[in-house]
């Protein structure tokens, strides 16, 4: 479980966080602007990510989601590098698999580090992607696409 010990998760965290830092630098190689999206188990991997990493991106879509571990923790701003980031994330508010109070804590800790966090948490109990969620992401899509186009 993601709110376990990190150390409870090795190796296959430490796997999996090399993938994500791996296929990021292979999307972010190339001349659009890259977006990560994920949802439950990939929203915290790409939590812990960015929060850990720090990479420059064009946003973040964080689904269900929150940064690893059985604590809450403080996060170094690694010079600016999440400065006005962009990050969605959204949640049902009693959803059985991510509890709402690290998803808060995920947000608070994106906006500690400069980050624009919009947060949705809407009434409901499953583990889902809703017809809300889902409008809420094209909105944000299409506004990183446009900020791109505008900026090329």
């Amino acid at each position: 479980g993601f709110l376990r010990p990190r150390e409870e998760n090795q190796p296959r965290l430490g796997q999996a966080l090399e993938a994500v830092g791996s296929h990021f630098g292979e999307l972010s190689g190339g001349p659009t602007p890259v977006v990560l999206f994920g949802f439950s188990q990939g929203a915290c991997l790409l939590s812990e990510y960015l929060l850990t990493e720090q990479p420059r991106c064009a946003g973040a879509i964080l689904h269900t989601g929150g940064y690893l571990g059985p604590d809450e923790r403080e996060w170094p701003d690694r010079g600016g590098a999440l400065a006005d980031l962009p990050v969605l994330m959204a949640t049902a508010e009693k959803d059985e698999w991510v509890p709402l109070h690290r998803v808060e804590a995920t947000a608070r800790a994106f906006s500690m580090v400069g980050a624009r966090v919009e947060c949705d948490i809407y009434d409901d109990t499953e583990h889902h992607v809703n017809d809300n969620a889902v409008t809420r992401i094209r909105k944000f899509l299409r506004r990183r696409v446009s900020a791109w186009q505008a900026s090329a």
